[in-house]
């Protein structure tokens, strides 16, 4: 057989069986093994933990002698913390023990029960010697409990015999006595007994006491207390003998005694345990050495096993890492129940394609204009999504930007409009100034979206405004359409010559009516018309709505043209009736000039009244040139004479203007030509209103050309009385 051949499938099938056999063989030896050694570790962790209670024991002795002061609890009770914990620590040994006498079989295979019975021998006898160490340790007592007690008693007692005695050879005895009484009672030895013996003696057999009558008494009193001072303290020095004596029966020399008995049989018992555990140890490792020299020819279809295992999530990761290399983002993540290090990289690619898709539905709403959307950044070296959180407030910025502009924009076009709205008004109507004044009014009010308004003009008088317009006004208010300078709050504005705007009116200053009731107006908006400081009139709007501060601005700029336009209506309107006026006396005097040719006594009769009209021709004459832009044509259309307001005008000299054909000074588009001359030269009166450009000057003109003519009908020269249009 071709075993080269054999199917993938069976290669597979075959070592996989091999591997399952393979891991439960050694899944058993190796549990066998473990739970063999856990065992003896554990009685071991007992045995060195054995060890360690007891060093904690024994510093929990140390500690009660140490740490054990003058008024502490251990002398009213017996107990303190530290006895507390010597004997909670020989619990802790007893359990100990208990634990590793338990293990019966183990324990009689290794040493049997000998040394642990020696052990707890060891270790009653350890703890007895405790106790009575404790009880001495009582016996000696504190400064207010015990025999220190009573030789500090006897102390203050044989001291205060020397009260008032003024000796100078004992004077400095009670000083002495507490020197070494406080020394001795710091470090109790025999030294310090003797001294302190030796100064009693000194002080019973002092010859001063002794040779003085006077205190012979006292004397007495003294030597009793002598006697006792020296029990309490030859009491108390055996007590501390009892303790720390040089003897073997000093307790604290039995304490470390019976410690080391106790240390020395433990220490038996555990190197005991040692070399069994040892000796256990190497026979495990023996075995185990032997399980793998068995089963090492299993070992590469164990490898194998591994490889295949190994080889195929590789393959998933380097697909994986494939489609990200060519812009996917794969949808699912890699599973991570893989070899170690395969998992790391998987785990990493699994972040870096959550990352993306983050990313990517981050991108996806800052298209949407969604800014509200977070981005976690995947660390701070993460520059990608740095990068797309500034973009995010770049967009945002942006897109505030762009709404402000729309906004200015918006703004912009509302005034645009406005202003282009009412310039065509004001164009279409300059006219008539009470067509003008009615439908300025009515479309200012719409187009403020207010409800209520009115304009008032300035009289000749200078002190009167009369309603010129008003827009859905109630009778009540405006029965008298007159108001004075300075009355009410339309003649407070014309006065102020200030914008005036009221969110709190007056009451019954006005009222809006509908078929639903009257209202008080929210909002009351009052504009002075001027032009060029002159006060023309008051604009006053009534809103329901408050006005913004564009509307207030747009009202302003059209306030501002609509009293250009009053003004050239008012004009325009007298230059009317002065042409009128003069064409009507040029006429009257042509006829009066025939007659005088016929009628010479007639003439001479009516001269002086000829004389007075002539002169009152003239004076029209002058006030036509002075309010009106005046040319004088050939009746070829050739300019013959100017007057100085056109002039001012056009800023031109008369030299260059003089001579000029019509045409020629307003431009070719200019509808003046000869054919139009000409028909005026026939007596016709026309009137043309065009755009023009006179040096670099865009002018919109309104032209009268009116002829000149003799009493026979001949045309002499053309005038034109021209005015501008705002």
């Amino acid at each position: 057989m071709n075993f080269k051949r054999i199917n993938i499938k069976y290669r597979y099938i075959f070592q996989v069986a091999i591997f399952i056999i393979y891991a439960v063989l050694l899944s058993f030896i190796f549990l066998f093994i473990m739970n063999r050694i856990r065992k003896d570790r554990d009685i071991s962790q007992v045995f060195q933990k054995l060890q360690s209670q007891i060093t904690v024991n024994h510093n929990s002795y140390q500690n009660f002698l140490l740490n054990t002061k003058n008024g502490d609890s251990f002398y009213r009770e017996g107990e303190n913390y530290y006895t507390n914990e010597f004997q909670n620590s020989i619990a802790l040994i007893r359990d100990s023990l208990s634990i590793l006498k338990s293990k019966t079989n183990y324990n009689n295979r290794i040493a049997g029960t000998a040394l642990f019975d020696s052990v707890l021998q060891d270790l009653d006898n350890y703890q007895a010697v405790f106790r009575q160490t404790t009880l001495v340790f009582k016996e000696l007592g504190d400064r207010n409990t015990g025999k220190i007690a009573l030789l500090i008693n006897s102390s203050e007692n044989l001291l205060s015999l020397f009260q008032g005695v003024e000796i100078p050879e004992i004077s400095s005895f009670p000083i002495r006595l507490l020197e070494q009484e406080s020394e001795y009672l710091a470090n109790p030895g025999k030294a310090k007994y003797n001294e302190i013996m030796y100064l009693l003696d000194e002080l019973k057999y002092n010859p001063a006491l002794s040779e003085s009558e006077s205190f012979s008494l006292l004397m007495v009193d003294i030597g009793q207390q002598v006697e006792t001072y020296k029990e309490c303290l030859e009491d108390l020095q055996n007590t501390v003998n009892r303790l720390s004596g040089n003897s073997e029966d000093a307790f604290y020399t039995m304490m470390e005694t019976s410690l080391v008995q106790l240390n020395t049989a433990s220490k038996k018992l555990i190197v005991t345990q040692e070399t069994i555990l040892k000796n256990k140890t190497r026979w495990l490792i023996l075995l185990g050495v032997l399980i793998i020299v068995i089963l090492s020819i299993l070992y590469v279809i164990q490898f194998i096993a591994f490889y295949n295992r190994l080889n195929r999530p590789l393959h998933n990761t380097i697909d994986y890492c494939y489609s990200l290399s060519k812009g996917k983002i794969p949808e699912s993540t890699l599973k991570t129940e893989v070899p170690l290090e395969i998992s790391y990289l998987n785990e990493n690619l699994n972040r870096i394609t959550i990352s993306l898709q983050e990313k990517k539905t981050f991108v996806d709403s800052l298209l949407k204009q969604k800014f509200d959307t977070d981005l976690n950044l995947q660390g701070k070296n993460d520059t990608f999504g740095k990068t797309l959180i500034a973009l995010k407030e770049n967009m945002r910025k942006a897109r505030d930007e762009q709404i402000k502009h729309a906004e200015d924009n918006q703004v912009r076009r509302y005034q645009n409009e406005g202003i282009a709205k009412f310039a065509d008004i004001l164009r279409n109507n300059s006219d008539n100034l009470d067509k003008l004044s009615d439908i300025f009014i009515k479309e200012i009010v719409k187009y403020l979206e207010a409800i209520q308004g009115g304009l008032f003009l300035l009289e000749n008088d200078n002190e009167t405004l009369k309603l010129a317009g008003a827009f859905a006004y109630n009778r009540k208010k405006y029965l008298t359409r007159s108001i004075r300078m300075g009355e009410s709050l339309v003649g407070t504005c014309a006065l102020e010559k200030k914008t005036i705007n009221l969110s709190e009116i007056p009451d019954e200053y006005i009222e809006i009516t509908s078929g639903l009731g009257d209202a008080p107006p929210n909002n009351l908006l009052l504009l002075p018309v001027m032009h060029e400081e002159q006060l023309i009139g008051v604009l006053e709007i009534a809103s329901l709505t408050k006005f913004d501060s564009n509307q207030i601005s747009l009202s302003e700029k059209i306030t501002e043209s609509m009293a250009s336009t009053i003004i050239n209506a008012r004009v325009n309107s007298q230059t009317s009736e002065l042409l009128q006026k003069s064409q009507q006396q040029a006429a009257e005097m042509a006829e009066q000039e025939e007659e005088m040719r016929q009628n010479m006594e007639e003439l001479k009769a009516t001269q002086e009244e000829s004389a007075r009209r002539e002169e009152e021709l003239e004076s029209i004459l002058n006030a036509i040139d002075q309010s009106f832009y005046v040319l004088e044509y050939d009746i070829e259309g050739i300019i013959t004479k100017v007057n100085q307001r056109f002039l001012y005008l056009v800023n031109l000299p008369t030299e260059k203007v003089i001579g000029l054909k019509h045409s020629q000074l307003f431009g070719k588009s200019s509808k003046a030509d000869s054919l139009f001359f000409a028909n005026i030269a026939e007596g016709n009166t026309v009137e043309l209103v065009e755009k023009v450009e006179v040096n670099n000057k865009l002018l919109e003109i309104k032209n009268t050309f009116s002829p000149v003519r003799k009493k026979a009908g001949d045309t002499l020269r053309i005038l034109n009385i021209m005015t501008v249009v705002i």
